[in-house]
């Protein structure tokens, strides 16, 4: 039954198994990279002692196989051969000399020890359910989920606690008694229990300090070939991102120059031609694909793809219902699905098995030495006030001041000023759930504990350390949504390498006096050009939404009608919030910028919500 649930998501691949007295394991093998047609999982090691199932990639494999001696033709070394060499020889401190996206099962037959791993960043996701000495797990959670015995029972305030998208709990999933195990954490089975524990945190008071501010420079751009180079082995043809910002078009460019003279394909988001969008703002531009087309000009071996979905509200619903099937959790953005699909689509068309991405840079290369994290105590208020000092020699003009004044309100006067501008707390301005859902999950101590954030980072890295470890919690949310796509997505942005080399940079290196993104913009200069590098402005991605929304309203209202028609949905959901929402419409997409959280956080986020439950219940409706 499981390995049948298994095979729906990887159909060309055969199962293989492993069983002993305490122990089955299943694996399909998928084909991401070159040395994975030799791979033949699971497979035994040191004559037959340790058995290991691996669901990944490395990605610094030269390092491993010079420091571990391993002499077998590169070309055709799998990487569960090189990752068992590893545990052979370091144990569980082996885990903190890989980089990649891995999830791994190592069993030991001897000492009747299981490790379960996840990499730091988020790449691979384990799921797993514990029933008295009985350990359950799989990398999907469908998978799971189709062993007779875990529990497919919902648990309420879990999909609640999910939809609170400033901070990811992914510790336990949507399901009761069902966990998650997260980003640089391990589990241990063994005959006395389980035991979960994190093996890494960022080290966020290591400083790195050159004689030169060019050598920051220089070894900044050398760390970015090094991670987009190994995060180009894979099957298939290279496929990257583009947008019109500095992140996606860091790594498309590195991409280009370290696989000339071969290809490079591209794809860009453009808005729907059909739709109607928000005037346009000083610092905001809506399409991307000129900024876009600079880069491509400057690469003859880059081809560019341009990606303009098309609003149709079957695909949204078919692809949404897909989605929440693998991943096991509802999604926020639900009008965002058709976007995945016709990547989907293009990246089959290509033939490509991995698509790069930039999405970590804000917290690593192009980061901003300016902290939007508010000070909560008055020991932060020095870092604060330097903070502010930055911000104005950056920018002086009156806007800026008023938000400088903003940021040194002592916490009691914020949240005073807050509740007059919005009557709710901070949080009901993007929950949809009922009042008493919040009580339920403690949202005043969630919201707290996201305010303050960890009090053990200094305070003016603190907003970047958050940002970075949100990112690396929610790419091992969505990790899962390669089974659907068939493709994976990369993040060399997200390295654990480049995000503590950037973290231990002084702050000047990243705001100067009249130019923020300092560090990205000094590296990038030997690869992309002027339009991009000194661009101010914001690309917006999916301007349209307000247009498409509008076009939802029908099914938005007979949404909200399931929603009551099912306890749960009526349990969880406001939906007399929600129908307010729906009858108090903007007039145009101007006006409901304005709105853009009440309309897409609540009441979009409140449509996804019902969405999934009553996919997680069973209905077809």
């Amino acid at each position: 039954r499981v390995a049948s649930a298994m095979s729906q998501y990887l159909p060309m691949g055969v199962p293989r198994h492993f069983t002993d007295s305490n122990l089955y394991f299943a694996h399909i093998q998928s084909q991401l990279t070159p040395q994975d047609r030799w791979e033949a999982q699971p497979s035994r090691h040191a004559d037959g002692r340790f058995v290991l199932m691996l669901d990944g990639w490395l990605a610094n494999r030269e390092e491993l196989i010079q420091a571990l001696l391993l002499r077998s033709p590169r070309t055709r070394l799998p990487d569960s051969a090189i990752l068992a060499a590893a545990l052979l020889q370091w144990g569980d401190a082996a885990l903190l000399r890989l980089h990649g996206s891995f999830a791994l099962a190592w069993w030991d037959t001897a000492e009747h020890r299981l490790l379960l791993a996840c990499d730091r960043t988020g790449g691979r996701a384990l799921f797993y359910h514990q029933s008295g000495q009985r350990l359950y797990f799989a990398n999907l959670l469908d998978t799971l989920l189709a062993h007779p015995d875990v529990p497919r029972e919902l648990h309420a305030e879990r999909v609640a606690r999910t939809m609170f998208a400033h901070t990811l709990d992914l510790a336990q999933t949507c399901f009761r008694d069902v966990a998650q195990l997260e980003p640089a954490h391990k589990l241990v089975w063994t005959h006395e229990g389980v035991q979960v524990e994190r093996y890494w945190r960022i080290d966020s008071h290591r400083r790195i300090r050159f004689a030169k501010d060019g050598d920051y420079v220089e070894a900044a751009r050398a760390l970015l070939d090094t991670v987009v180079a190994q995060s180009l082995r894979a099957e298939g043809v290279p496929l990257c991102h583009l947008s019109g910002g500095l992140d996606s078009t860091a790594v498309a460019s590195t991409a280009a120059r370290l696989h000339a003279p071969d290809m490079v394909h591209t794809m860009t988001y453009r808005p729907d031609a059909a739709s109607s969008l928000p005037r346009p703002k000083k610092d905001r531009f809506y399409d991307e694909w000129p900024h876009a087309q600079t880069v491509v000009a400057s690469y003859p071996n880059m081809v560019a793809h341009e990606v303009a979905p098309k609003f149709d509200w079957e695909t949204l619903e078919q692809e949404y219902r897909a989605k929440v099937a693998v991943l096991g959790h509802p999604r926020l953005f639900f009008m965002t699905s058709v976007m995945g699909a016709e990547s989907a689509r293009l990246a089959k068309q290509l033939g490509a098995k991995a698509v790069l991405t930039g999405v970590s840079g804000n917290a690593t290369l192009s980061a901003s030495a300016l902290s939007y994290h508010p000070y909560t105590r008055l020991g932060e208020l020095p870092a604060a006030l330097a903070d502010v000092w930055r911000r104005l020699r950056l920018d002086a003009s009156p806007s800026n001041w008023r938000k400088a004044a903003g940021c040194l309100l002592p916490p009691a006067l914020r949240h005073w000023r807050d509740h007059l501008r919005t009557k709710h707390a901070p949080w009901q301005n993007t929950l949809p759930v009922r009042e008493a859902v919040f009580e339920q999950i403690d949202m005043p101590s969630v919201w707290q504990d996201h305010i303050q954030g960890d009090t053990e980072i200094p305070w003016q890295l603190r907003s970047r350390v958050r940002l970075m470890e949100r990112t690396w919690l929610a790419r091992s949310a969505g990790t899962a949504a390669r089974f659907h796509s068939g493709y994976e997505t990369r993040d060399p942005l997200g390295d654990v390498r480049l995000a503590e080399f950037c973290l231990a940079l002084p702050l000047n290196q990243f705001t100067r006096p009249g130019m923020d993104r300092a560090l990205a913009r000094r590296v990038l200069a030997d690869r992309l050009p002027p339009l991009v590098l000194n661009e101010r402005r914001v690309g917006r991605s999916f301007p349209e939404w307000f247009d498409w929304l509008t076009r939802s309203r029908p099914m938005f209202a007979a949404e909200l009608d399931r929603i009551e028609a099912s306890a749960l949905g009526r349990e969880l959901i406001d939906v007399p919030r929600l129908r307010a929402i729906l009858d108090d419409w903007p007039t145009d997409a101007t006006e409901a910028d304005q709105h853009y959280q009440r309309l897409m956080w609540v009441l979009g986020g409140g449509v996804a919500m019902g969405a999934f439950l009553r996919w997680a219940e069973g209905s077809n409706q």
